[in-house]
Formats: C-alpha cells, structure tokens, sequence
C-alpha cells in the first residue's frame, strides 16, 4: 500500500520520474543475504591427556596435607602435563631451570608474575615427592629449618662449586677426602673460604638430614694441604725480600700448598723452607701430577731456583736497597742479571757493557728481549738516589743493548765510547766496518776490555793497513770495501780527527 502511494507522489511530481513499467507489484526486496548461513557447530573441549595413577595419587596426598583448593591442583595437573609433553621425564629428579624453560616454550602468553608463581608452587611439589636434585632439595630442606643469610649462601657456593667439577657428587657423598679435593679445586678458584664455610654449614645440617654421613669434614678439609706456620712465615719474607707484591706472596703461597698436596712424601714440609729440597720435590711431584699442577709450575720453579741460589754480599745488598725503595717486581733487574752475574764471580759494581753485550749476543731472540730489559732497568737504579749513593752499581751504564733486530755480523764487542759517539747516525754499512775494525783490534791484542782510545789513533792509515795484512774473518775483496768505508768516513771528518 505505501509503495504504490510512494509511486504515485513521483509520477505526480514528475512523470518522467518512474519509468511506466514499473508498479508496485513488480517491486521486490533484495535477500539480505547472498546464501544461506551454515548453521554454527558447537565447540566442545578436548579431554586433557589424563595423567599417571601414580602422579595424580602423589597430587591427591599433597592435596590433602597442604589443604590446598581445587584450582591450585588444577594448576600442577597442568604444569605436570606440559613436563611430560615437553619431554622431561616426570620419574626423575627435575631441575627447576629445565622445567621452567619447558613451561615458557609450552605457555608464551604466561605473564613474569604469573611465571614466578607458578614456579613456586611447582617448586614445592617437587620437593614434597623428593624429585628436585639432591643440593636444591638440600638448599630447601634448610631453608626449613632456618638457615639463612650468608650460611644459605655459603651452600649454595658449595652446590655450584660441586656441580661445576663433579656434578655426580651429591650431599651424602661428601666424606672427608671429596671435601679435601673440594677444597682443593676452590683454593685454585680463589673461592676457598666460601666453601670451607659452606662445608660448615654442611656438618650443621648434619643432625637434622639423617642421609649425610654423621662424620664432620670442615676442619679436616680446611687443613688439607695446609703448610706449617713456620713454613709460611719463612716463605712470606723469602717473597718480600725477593720484592714480591702481597698478590705475589699469596700465590707462591697457593702454589706451594698445592705442591704439599700432590708431592708423595709430604714429611719434607715440616722442615725448614732451606732444608727442603725444592728442585728434587719439583721434578718428581710435576711428573706425577702434571695437570693438577700445571698453573703452579712457573712459580715452582722459579722458587726453587731462587731458594737454592747462593747469594753474594753485594747482590743481596742490592736487592735490599731495591725492594726498601718499593721498586716492582717487574722492573727488578736483579733475578736477571744475578744467574749469569755469580757464574762469573762478579758483584753488581763489576758489570760492564762489554759482559752484558756479550752475553746478549749468546741469547736466543727471544731471550734477548729479556736480556736487554733487565739491562735498561739495571741502570735506571742510578736515578734511584739511595741505591746510586750506595756504592753498589758500576761506574757507568751497562747499556744499552743493540736494538732488537739491529745488531751487526762483526759487533762481537760494543765499540769504544767516544767511538761509538762519533759514529751516531751513520749508516748500517759504516756501522759494520767500525765493527770490523775493533774486532780485528781486540784479535791482535792491540786494545782490551775497556778501552777508549782516541778516534784517530782507530781509523789511522798504518792501523788500516795493519788489518788488510793480518785480518782472517773474511776475504780480502770484503775486507778491502769495509776499510774504504772506514777511509772515507775518515775524509769527511778531518777537523774532528
């Protein structure tokens, strides 16, 4: 009815308006919908995967003694399912971190809050059906029983310590030898006295965990290679007096416990620190435990060579004045110079350049390196005043050394001062003939050791000539071009000769 009055407004507005075929009874509504909605299926939830008799019997006796709700069990039904589903086996003992990761992987939407109580409340089941690892069920047994503060700490150190080197030792395991070898082991870390305490607190747990052995170790373990006092007194001022830092001191201390405990007769201890024979104890204890001692050997050894080292007035003066004057270790010439210094029965204010280059020059490359800097250290004591005033080093330097890759086939002894002052700057080639010519000198016994004659006297035309006649340390065409080098160095510098 309304669309044919509708159709008549129109027409009567404007005829043109409605087409005349249109009526109202050709007039359809349009289907709201293209096709049919298919009807929506109902959801209906999967069964979760029922759980083992067994655990779900565990669940219901927790249950019961927590007087926990029905949700928080609802809660570890789903947590143990997602162990299971993720692989881990529920009859074993379960580290936290691994079941926790599982959860994460299984339940990303899981917020940190919601994570950490669930954490907690899987972490006290686990515990109450005895399927954490024996340290953390240890840890929360004495959490129990209120250990706390740094006592917990001490233990859990201990736990980690144990599970870093012999993750197969657990509480019940520790007797007085696996705790001297903890000990041990931690003493090489520099975490000794965290674990000696945590092995105290261990031997307080003792009474109330009836599955540790009832035998304390602390006392025991700490003492383990443990040296004398007088020992470590005559050992402390060895160091000091030798310059060591107190780091120093500790670690030669560390290594020697080590060794008291590796060596075979562990009597030569009790001795005095001279009595003892280093260097045989060394050499038959490094053999036997190479490993264990590797990270000592060093320091082994090198005090065994310094014990055993005899001593001269003068060097040991020297070393007092060094160590008074706090000098480092590291820029002590002393351990150095002294091994070839007393092979040669010379004191420190014998040395010259010509010993110590002579020396150098017999050196490996690598050692000489070593050489050349106790060398430029020797002398820097001269700017120390109490150690230049005290009549203990030369009258001059000892150095330097020819720099590394540097030295000259023919430089078997350093050149004369003034000679060798004059020559500055000039090039290899010159350098090898000045070389030349003082060791043609030294071989006809014209100068020795120590000598400083004049210029002119060296580079005279009778000397050359003298060295073309007798030389035999190469060919005469060689000999020939290193003396024309000498000739012409000789014209270029007429007012200073």
């Amino acid at each position: 009815m309304y669309l044919r009055s509708l159709l008549s407004l129109l027409r009567a507005a404007n005829t043109r308006s409605v087409p005349a075929n249109v009526t109202s009874d050709r007039v359809h509504c349009p289907q709201k919908y293209a096709t049919s909605a298919k009807p929506k299926l109902k959801e209906t939830k999967k069964p979760p995967t029922p759980l083992p008799t067994r655990i779900e019997a565990e669940l219901a006796d927790y249950s019961k003694k927590r007087h926990l709700s029905k949700r928080k069990i609802a809660t570890l039904r789903r947590l143990l399912r997602h162990l299971i589903e993720g692989g881990i086996n529920i009859d074993d003992r379960i580290a936290l971190d691994d079941a926790m990761s599982v959860i994460r992987d299984r339940c990303p939407h899981l917020g940190d809050n919601t994570l950490r109580t669930e954490q907690s409340a899987l972490k006290a089941f686990l515990r109450h059906t005895d399927r954490l690892p024996p340290w953390t069920m240890l840890r929360e047994g004495a959490k129990e029983i209120g250990v706390r503060g740094e006592d917990l700490y001490a233990l859990a150190r201990l736990a980690t310590l144990v599970s870093r080197i012999a993750p197969e030792i657990k509480p019940e395991d520790i007797d007085e030898g696996v705790a001297g070898h903890l000990v041990e082991r931690a003493r090489q870390l520099g975490k000794a006295s965290i674990v000696v305490k945590g092995l105290r607190v261990l031997d307080g747990l003792r009474d109330s965990f009836t599955v540790l052995s009832p035998t304390p170790v602390a006392n025991t373990a700490s003492n383990a290679g443990e040296l004398s006092d007088h020992l470590v007194s005559e050992l402390t001022e060895h160091a000091k007096a030798a310059g060591y830092s107190i780091n120093g001191v500790r670690a030669r201390l560390m290594a020697v416990r080590a060794l008291n405990r590796n060596a075979p007769d562990k009597s030569v201890f009790s001795r005095t620190m001279e009595d003892i024979p280093w260097l045989d104890i060394n050499e038959s204890t490094l053999a036997q435990h190479p490993k264990d001692l590797a990270a000592y050997r060093t320091e082994l050894l090198r005090l065994a060579h310094q014990i055993g080292r005899t001593w001269s007035r003068g060097w040991r003066a020297l070393q007092s004045k060094i160590v008074d004057a706090g000098i480092p270790r590291a820029n002590n010439p002393v351990d150095v110079l002294i091994e070839i210094a007393i092979e040669d029965d010379l004191q420190p204010w014998q040395l010259d350049r010509e010993w110590a280059w002579v020396h150098e020059r017999s050196l490996r490359p690598d050692l000489r390196k070593k050489w050349s800097r106790a060398v430029d250290n020797f002398d820097a004591l001269r700017s120390v005043a109490e150690i230049a005033d005290s009549g203990v080093l030369p009258a001059e330097k000892i150095g330097p050394m020819p720099r590394t890759g540097a030295r000259l086939k023919n430089a078997h002894f350093p050149l004369p001062r003034r000679f060798e002052a004059a020559l500055e700057g000039e090039t290899k080639q010159v350098l090898e003939a000045a070389h030349f010519l003082w060791r043609c000198l030294r071989a006809f016994g014209a100068h020795s050791r120590g000598d400083d004659p004049a210029i002119g006297t060296l580079v005279a035309e009778e000397t050359l000539e003298r060295i073309l006649r007798e030389q035999s340390f190469m060919t005469a065409t060689s000999a020939r071009i290193h003396i024309a080098r000498l000739r012409d160095w000789r014209e270029s510098r007429p007012g200073m000769l």
